[in-house]
């Protein structure tokens, strides 16, 4: 937060585990330092020749923090997102995580395969 307040960017992987559980095993979260508010975390994706479209690594971070909220400049897309989320098959059950925790990455870009 002190670096946030002098000018400066910190830029955090948002990690290589994916969205996993965490403590007892019943919920869904991301790695720290990924998860800080006061970090921009980066996620990893492909290029995908046969269909001509950017798609995320599947080692690549991503989820919502169990520890921090939602920053209100993720609040409409994200919430579309969750909307989207609990309608589409094969996605978690939404008790397994935090439907308003910060969502992680922040950014994305070519990771691998380039």
């Amino acid at each position: 937060m002190k670096l946030g307040l002098q000018g400066y960017t910190i830029f955090i992987a948002s990690g290589d585990s994916g969205v996993y559980p965490r403590d007892d095993c019943s919920r869904l979260s991301v790695g720290f330092p990924a998860s800080s508010p006061y970090v921009t975390a980066a996620g990893s994706t492909y290029y995908d020749p046969s269909s001509k479209q950017e798609i995320v690594v599947d080692f690549s971070g991503g989820g919502f923090s169990q520890a921090f909220s939602r920053p209100f400049y993720q609040e409409e897309l994200v919430s579309a997102y969750v909307a989207n989320l609990k309608n589409t098959e094969g996605s978690p059950d939404p008790s397994l995580y935090n439907a308003k925790g910060r969502a992680v990455p922040d950014v994305s870009a070519l990771g691998t395969n380039f």
